[in-house]
C-alpha cells in the first residue's frame, strides 16, 4: 500500500541519515533502493517541474515512471537533513533516444541514467545533451 512504501522510504532514509557513508556511497544506496521500481508510460511533463508532484503524490497516485523515479531519488536526498542539497539538480537530458529528467550531483554524476550505478559524465561514453538544470527552487516546495 502506498502508507508502507512511504513508512519504508521513511526508515530507508533515517538508516543513511544514522550512517557514516560518505555523500557518492548514499547516492549509490539511493539508486539501488530506487532502481527496482517497475516504471510506466511518462506521467510527467519534463518541461514545466513545477507542476511536478511531490514525492508523496507519487507513491500515493503510482505515478511511477523514468522521471519520477529520478524524482523520488532526488527527494530522497533532499529530505535527508545531512545532505548538502546545494550539491544536487535536476538535469532534463537528452541521450539522442529520449528526453528525461535524472539527478545530477556535482554537475559530473547522474543518478538514474543506469539503474543502480552512478555516471560521471566525464567519463560515461553516452552522447548526452543537458537541456536544462533545475535548482531546488524550481521544483514544488516540500516540507
Amino acid at each position: 500500500s502506498p502508507l508502507d512504501l512511504i513508512s519504508d522510504w521513511r526508515s530507508f532514509r533515517e538508516g543513511l541519515i544514522n550512517s557514516d557513508l560518505s555523500e557518492e556511497d548514499v547516492l549509490l544506496q539511493v539508486s539501488n533502493y530506487w532502481s527496482p521500481v517497475p516504471r510506466g508510460i511518462r506521467s510527467i511533463d519534463y518541461y514545466t517541474p513545477k507542476s511536478w508532484p511531490t514525492p508523496w503524490e507519487i507513491i500515493h497516485h503510482n505515478l511511477v515512471c523514468n522521471n519520477t523515479v529520478s524524482l523520488l531519488m532526488y527527494y530522497t536526498l533532499a529530505l535527508m537533513p545531512t545532505f548538502d542539497i546545494s550539491t544536487l539538480k535536476i538535469a532534463r537530458i537528452d541521450d539522442k533516444q529520449d528526453v528525461y529528467i535524472v539527478p545530477l550531483y556535482k554537475d559530473d554524476i547522474i543518478l538514474n541514467l543506469e539503474y543502480g550505478n552512478l555516471v560521471k559524465i566525464s567519463e560515461c561514453n553516452y552522447d548526452i545533451d543537458i537541456q536544462e538544470i533545475f535548482d531546488r527552487e524550481d521544483l514544488p516546495e516540500i516540507k
